[in-house]
């Protein structure tokens, strides 16, 4: 554009200009502008994109306004929008319909009671750390003391004699007996756990024999010996500060001192209370349920520590022979025991873990291989969760576990299996019959009766019996969530206690991905429900399922029409793209995926979901309460997009032919394309003849008596002429694209 110069008198106008331009034409424009004091001024590029601008109505749906001209780059991204491009109907090879064999002859239980633990049994005994004939003579030195008798020593008399010494005194004989007072001391720590079985029959065994009168029982039910103590008196356990005892008292410690652990914070408070002790005189015997390998030599510096498992010798009289301690064992990893990552592999079939099954299965190892220091490593392992009763595998540790079982010797196997059994014949028939299954799935076996169970549990819970809500659903969310991930492929029944389990939780809103070689659409039986019609509707970037095929105006759900698909159950399954699918339920809002294609799937219909943009012909792209349409020709022209689907076929007078399958959807004009929504496909007034064949929909007329056939052919883009491969096909003849429009 020619800017005047600042310099010159405003007697020449931008009307010269033009006089100029008019005269001598556009080449002689820039010198003529010079010389009428103007300059050239440069533009700036402006890049015109126009595109559709959507809104969304207070309704929810999307609407066109009129398109509007920005200021941008080139490349923007258009509006996409989403529509249907293929739907079809299972077939029966996808579903089941009618129940299984194994779900027919099951029987369901009829109370609570059946699925109890049976109170006439009681589990087995656990073993000792250590015999107690290998113990017992050692506890006796331990709290013991040299007693004098009323017989006469004769070999020191016969020695004074022989040297012709006086007599002041008959010397006594001596005999090894109970201290007159003593006291255990026993330290409940929380990682401890697992023997303070051991702990409890050592001093009921020593009050039994030695007799209650000057046994002080002490204890630290949190493992501090500064911290809360309680004193054992008739048959109870009271609060009580602990006091120490006359010197020269034996006192007798069950504790691990804290070497167990792999931090040193209960070691300093253990060595603190040894020096305490060292100073009121005395030196405790200490039994610790650990290797030596672990102690620590600043703790047990201050006591006679004996090693307490079922390998060790304890010595005939304490510190007589001290054991050689290592300076400091803080280095070394207890969680990576080798034999606790074998008893965790062995045990892994296991529901839970108590300690007195943990130490049967490693009494079936080898001492030098798994001592009391596996035990310990395992019950206080990371990878476990541990509560006082027993413990158990979280999350994917179970997997890795069973998969480490597997790898284990076949008779080791067994073995572990047959104490696994054993130790759990007296609790709930579901954990007995859990732990068959996967014993049996982990070997490579069959377990019929197990699989026999678990069909009556899955039959209990399809009736839905009123004794068993809350409890049943409760135990079954849990024992899904421990079932290896492989098994529900080969097991229809642990599959179908899966999709029980889930039915809370998709009724919540919650999206649920059913493990791998579990198909729900194989489980349609077990939500045994009448087929009913629902209408998909658009709302935002959501679609929502409504129950029957209403009409826009009779809708409850504001919202553009998207399709109609048919469910029996009230979970679809939903995949983007090619992430894996997960479960919802119907009432929950489907999320439209703006970047891929959208896979939905009931128990009867498959729809493929893909976003478009505007089509380069049309001048805008939208959607109104009746669905996806496009406009042209000044809006004058308006298109909806008719979906995949089957449309009813009505003759004249009413009658209703078979339905015809429209394999893929196309841009309808909008007064036909709404006919075809509300009404599907109607005989022509001209047609004599009208229906659907194996090759699509027809309608017949008659010419002179000869029949005509005409076939109906969806608008849309296709290739016209002769294909390049067809037999004495000539060079000239060209394809060409042909859009059918109506």
């Amino acid at each position: 554009m020619a800017q005047r110069n600042a310099s010159l008198k405003g007697q020449i106008s931008r009307a010269d200009l033009l006089r100029c331009l008019q005269c001598h034409g556009e080449d002689s424009i820039s010198g003529l502008a010079i010389a009428l004091g103007y300059s050239i001024k440069e533009t700036e590029a402006y890049i015109d994109v126009t595109m559709p601008a959507v809104i969304v109505d207070a309704f929810g749906t999307w609407q066109d306004s009129p398109a509007a001209s920005v200021i941008g780059t080139e490349g923007r991204p258009k509006a996409k929008f989403h529509r249907v491009i293929a739907k079809r109907e299972l077939d029966t090879a996808e579903v089941a319909t009618d129940p299984p064999e194994w779900f027919k002859t099951a029987e369901r239980f009829q109370d609570e009671a059946e699925l109890s633990a049976d109170p006439t049994r009681k589990p087995p005994k656990p073993q000792p750390l250590m015999r107690w004939s290998r113990l017992w003579p050692f506890l006796k030195c331990a709290l013991g003391e040299q007693h004098k008798t009323q017989a006469v020593d004769l070999p020191p008399v016969v020695n004074k004699l022989a040297r012709g010494e006086a007599l002041s005194m008959l010397p006594r004989k001596c005999r090894a007996g109970w201290a007159e007072s003593c006291q255990i001391i026993i330290d409940f720590a929380e990682p401890l756990l697992p023997f303070w079985g051991d702990f409890n029959t050592l001093q009921q065994r020593l009050r039994r024999f030695r007799g209650g009168q000057g046994l002080s029982i002490i204890a630290f039910p949190q493992g501090d010996p500064f911290g809360e103590c309680w004193r054992y008196a008739d048959n109870n356990w009271v609060t009580h500060e602990y006091r120490k005892p006359a010197p020269g008292t034996p006192i007798l410690l069950l504790s691990d001192l804290g070497c167990n652990d792999q931090t040193d914070t209960r070691q300093r408070l253990w060595r603190r209370f040894g020096l305490r002790l060292k100073r009121a005189g005395h030196r405790p015997v200490v039994l610790l349920p650990s290797p030596s390998r672990w102690w620590d030599a600043e703790v047990t510096q201050w006591f006679y520590p004996v090693c307490w498992d079922r390998a060790s010798k304890p010595p005939r009289r304490p510190g007589q022979r001290r054991p050689f301690v290592v300076g400091n064992n803080g280095e070394v990893r207890k969680d990576a025991d080798p034999g606790a990552e074998q008893l965790l592999a062995l045990l892994a079939p296991a529901i839970r873990v108590e300690p007195a099954l943990l130490r049967a299965v490693r009494y079936l190892l080898q001492p030098r291989l798994c001592d009391v220091g596996s035990e310990a490593a395992v019950w206080n392992h990371p990878k476990i969760t541990a509560t006082p009763l027993a413990f158990y595998y979280p999350g994917t540790a179970q997997g890795d576990y069973r998969q480490r079982f597997q790898e284990q010797a076949p008779a080791l196997r067994q073995r572990a299996g047959e104490l696994i059994t054993v130790h759990h014949a007296h609790l709930s028939p579901a954990i007995v019959q859990e732990e068959q299954w996967l014993l049996a799935e982990l070997s490579g076996q069959s377990m019929q009766a197990s699989r026999d169970f678990l069909a009556r549990i899955v039959k209990t819970m399809q009736s839905e019996h009123e004794a068993f809500e809350g409890g049943m659903q409760a135990w079954l969310a849990r024992m899904i969530q421990r079932q290896p991930k492989e098994l529900f492929a080969n097991n229809e029944a642990l599959a179908a206690a899966w999709l029980l389990a889930q039915k809370p939780k998709m009724q919540a809103g919650e999206a649920i991905t059913p493990p791998a070689g579990v198909n729900p659409s194989r489980l349609r039986w077990l939500l045994a429900a009448a087929a009913k019609d629902y209408t998909l509707r658009q709302r935002g970037m959501t679609l929502r399922l409504e129950l029957g095929p209403k009409s826009a105006e009779d809708s409850d759900i504001a919202g553009s029409f998207f399709s109609t698909i048919s469910m029996a159950t009230d979970t679809l399954q939903i995949q983007q793209a090619n992430d894996a699918i997960q479960l919802q339920h119907r009432d929950q809002p489907i999320a439209l995926n703006p970047q891929g294609q959208l896979r939905l799937q009931t128990d009867w219909h498959e729809l493929t979901i893909d976003s478009i943009a505007k089509p380069e012909w049309a001048e805008s792209i939208g959607r109104d309460a009746h669905g996806l349409f496009v406009t042209w020709a000044d809006g004058q022209r308006k298109a909806y997009w008719l979906a995949p689907d089957r449309y009813p076929v009505t003759l004249r007078g009413g009658r209703v032919s078979k339905a015809f399958e429209l394999n893929s959807g196309f841009w309808c004009d909008e007064s036909e394309a709404l006919i075809l929504q509300r009404e599907g496909f109607q005989q022509p007034k001209w047609a004599e003849a009208f229906g659907v064949d194996e090759y699509g929909l027809y309608a017949e007329f008659s010419v002179k008596g000869v029949m005509q056939r005409m076939r109906w052919i969806a608008p849309g883009e296709f290739m016209m002429g002769s294909p390049e491969d067809e037999p004495q096909r000539e060079d000239d003849e060209v394809l060409h694209k042909v859009i059918l429009s109506q």
